[in-house]
């Protein structure tokens, strides 16, 4: 399964909404950092203290979102309580892949501020919201409306690096995610730096940030355990390091076996017969069009025919998110139309990137252009992306073959040595 687009549906969603709602204390005081490591060994997750199983985490997040909502009817609009049904809703949304607990955010979201135009909180509940779809824009310009109205702008630290981060504009991230990991440096706040750190290719700094998240982590609950495990893999397989990924991406399994994006990923290293299974138990519990899609591409592999139901859902589930949430799954889609419709990949890519411009929404656009045959524009593109400061060895393998493509052997050449990690 093609998976090089970055997971700002976790990291959005759940930086974004997590850094603000998590449920674990901040510790009394902060372990130093670990030694910084490089990935050479194999890994194993160093935190031994156990986690509630996932049926007991959901059923405990079924009941407080219950408890949330019974509250509401009583108290309809409060922004506060609304505020904690948005946080419950995120863990449907980013853990277990129910999307339709998506569009139950925005509503919510949407609907604080208009209930509340002069309320601060209201308009940083829409900003957490926006910005879990990828509307950033739009949530910058919410926190700054809280601001404006009260709100203390050391409050807005936390979204504000989550923001930037889905951006693209690393360096501001990480002053933003330092100041907030300052103010509270609990495990959340701590991997948020460390996931920036990764995207700036400052790999050593930031596997010890990841350790150093993991030894602070004091909850039971395991969807919070499992987001570090989960987002310390994506770092490595950004670096091209799939196995060190696989191995933070089965320990984000181990402590929740229905964890849909680490499920997906770590699909894409494994052998068709472990893959499938794997992928059925999610596709089983998620309304995520990826997970059908991934599973119809592997039935279809192996028995013709077999995945076309499968694929025929896919396709529906992405013209329907991409009616209702453009910007959040433009990543996504598009590398599903890469396969599927190139011409519509391009057009997918195009959106995905004035949305925001990590190197991962490069890396699409220039791959879909390839695809569809489009070599000069793909070359160009690939030259922007170049350009700027961070990249990845998957920009870097999709730049060789656009080189290669329009006539540049030479460039592509170059591009072929691997880095040094």
């Amino acid at each position: 399964m093609k998976r090089h687009a970055v997971e700002l549906l976790p990291l959005c969603l759940a930086a974004c909404l997590f850094v603000a709602c998590q449920s674990e204390s901040a510790p009394t005081s902060t372990p130093p950092p670990a030694p910084a490591a490089r990935a050479t060994t194999r890994w194993v997750p160093q935190h031994r203290d156990a986690t509630t199983s996932q049926a007991v985490a959901v059923r405990h997040l079924d009941d407080r979102i219950a408890e949330v909502e019974r509250l509401l009817r009583h108290r309809p609009g409060d922004v506060k309580l609304t505020a904690r049904l948005v946080g419950e809703l995120s863990i449907q949304a980013s853990r277990l892949g129910q999307l339709v607990a998506l569009d139950r955010m925005v509503a919510l979201g949407e609907g604080a501020v208009t209930e509340h135009p002069d309320d601060p909180k209201a308009y940083a509940l829409r900003a957490r919201v926006r910005a879990a779809v990828h509307r950033f824009d739009e949530a910058l310009a919410d926190l700054d409306a809280a601001v404006e109205r009260g709100l203390p702008a050391s409050d807005t630290v936390g979204s504000r690096a989550s923001i930037l981060l889905g951006l693209g504009r690393y360096d501001e991230a990480l002053r933003a995610a330092e100041e907030a990991e300052t103010q509270r440096a609990t495990s959340a706040n701590v991997a948020v730096v460390a996931a920036i750190l990764g995207h700036m290719e400052r790999y050593a700094d930031a596997e010890a940030r990841f350790r150093q998240a993991e030894a602070l982590y004091r909850g039971v609950n395991p969807f919070d355990l499992a987001w570090i495990y989960f987002t310390w893999g994506q770092m490595w397989e950004h670096a091209g390091k799939v196995e060190e990924a696989a191995l933070r991406y089965r320990a984000a399994l181990d402590r929740l076996p229905g964890y849909a994006h680490a499920a997906g990923h770590l699909a894409g290293s494994l052998p068709d017969d472990e893959a499938i299974p794997l992928l059925e138990g999610i596709v089983a519990s998620s309304d995520d069009p990826e997970y059908r899609a991934a599973l119809a591409s592997l039935r279809e592999r192996r028995e013709p025919g077999t995945g076309r139901a499968l694929l025929a859902e896919a396709t529906a589930g992405f013209a329907g998110l991409m009616t209702k949430h453009p910007h959040a799954f433009a990543d996504h889609a598009g590398w599903f139309y890469l396969r599927v419709d190139p011409d519509r990949a391009v057009e997918v890519a195009e959106l995905n990137l004035k949305a925001r411009r990590p190197v991962e929404a490069y890396e699409l656009l220039v791959a879909a252009l390839s695809r569809a045959g489009e070599s000069d524009e793909a070359c160009r593109r690939a030259d922007e992306a170049l350009g700027r400061p961070y990249g990845t060895p998957a920009l870097r393998r999709l730049a060789a073959d656009a080189y290669r493509r329009c006539g540049r052997a030479d460039e592509a050449e170059g591009l072929a040595t691997p880095t040094r990690i």
